[in-house]
């Protein structure tokens, strides 16, 4: 029975790994890739922002897509992390280690699994949508639309990276 515990254990302590350091690159690929494109002065062609503004779009085009790839790799992980919580439940591996341990375990878990779902179920979504609709504006050279969803946007960026520092603190 150990055996198949220290499986569980470690298959749990190598996709936490992987959900956390999904979590610590995106920040950190975050706070890299805004502060570059705007060293560099980058700009697009034909964009209807000022061109003082255009690292932000550039930046948030590319960091987009690390933002996507990381909430796959937390929805595996945390699928993932479910399935191996369960195992250990079932083979009530909550009476071979310390009670204060087996809470704190849960507690994790718990609060993990909920911050992530609330980050699926509404902020990501909401912010998602949001950066569309700015793209879209661009697009139609409609500044004002873009603006308005600039600032929407601009608004759930602090509670982004409470969830994100949560979650990742939650998964460590």
């Amino acid at each position: 029975m150990h055996g198949r515990n220290d499986r569980l254990d470690a298959a749990s302590v190598w996709v936490l790994g992987i959900w956390a350091g999904s979590l610590i690159m995106t920040g950190a690929s975050a706070a890299i890739i805004f502060p570059e494109t705007r060293d560099m002065g980058a700009a697009v062609s034909d964009l209807l922002l000022p061109v003082d503004e255009h690292w932000k779009y550039i930046a948030g085009r590319v960091q987009n897509r690390i933002f996507l790839a990381c909430d796959w790799v937390q929805i595996f992980s945390a699928c993932i992390v479910l399935t191996l919580f369960i195992a250990a439940v079932v083979r009530k591996r909550s009476t071979q280690i310390a009670r204060g341990l087996w809470i704190a375990r849960i507690i994790a878990t718990v609060f993990t699994l909920g911050t992530l779902a609330v980050y699926l179920a509404w902020l990501s979504p909401a912010m998602q949508a949001d950066l569309k609709t700015f793209w879209a504006a661009l697009d139609a050279k409609n500044l004002d639309a873009a603006r308005i969803a600039q600032a929407s946007f601009d608004r759930y960026h602090p509670i982004a990276s409470r969830f994100f520092s949560a979650m990742t603190i939650g998964v460590v």
